[in-house]
């Protein structure tokens, strides 16, 4: 079980390291994808948390369910910078165009929030007999970190956004 579980902290690591290199060839650029990345870490401490106050311990499952939350973290976080990135080339200022990012992607990714909630409410608070209590666990990191992910994500990564894309002259 401790192999598994050190295994899965090193995948969880690789992981992100390759995550991060395709960004950085999708977008052409080191920083943006260091800016899509910022929720990931900060996030894993949310689910940390959430863990803690609901009683529930890390394990194999709650790691798989960081795993899963990594990926919707990085989408949603993929939609706001490529969206500021096209109306920076649009000629907006760099805080404009975060702001727009935010306010027109707001709706998928809360999207994404609320299907991925109401998918786990069932596991999350077990109703049902027995059966459900191994996906405890990846249910409440899943949820735990979506929820303070997605207030990152609409907050954070804009600002930082702007503050990183801010002395750089839109083209166009």
């Amino acid at each position: 079980m401790r192999e598994g579980m050190s295994m899965l902290g090193i995948g969880l690591a690789v992981a992100t390291l390759l995550v991060y290199l395709v960004l950085m060839a999708q977008f052409r650029s080191f920083v943006d994808p260091l800016i899509i990345m910022l929720a990931v870490p900060l996030e894993s401490a949310a689910w940390c948390w959430f863990l803690y106050f609901t009683d529930t311990y890390i394990n194999i499952q709650s790691l798989m369910g960081t795993l899963m939350m990594i990926g919707v973290v990085v989408n949603n976080s993929i939609l706001l910078v490529e969206f500021a990135n096209q109306r920076r080339d649009e000629g907006m200022s760099s805080r404009d165009a975060a702001l727009s990012a935010a306010q027109i992607r707001l709706r998928p990714i809360l999207n994404d929030v609320v299907d991925v909630g109401r998918v786990d409410d069932p596991i999350v608070v077990p109703t049902r007999p027995p059966a459900n209590e191994a996906m405890i666990p990846l249910a409440r990191a899943l949820l735990g970190g979506m929820v303070v992910s997605t207030l990152l994500t609409l907050v954070l990564v804009p600002c930082v956004y702007s503050l990183v894309h801010r002395s750089r002259v839109a083209v166009g």
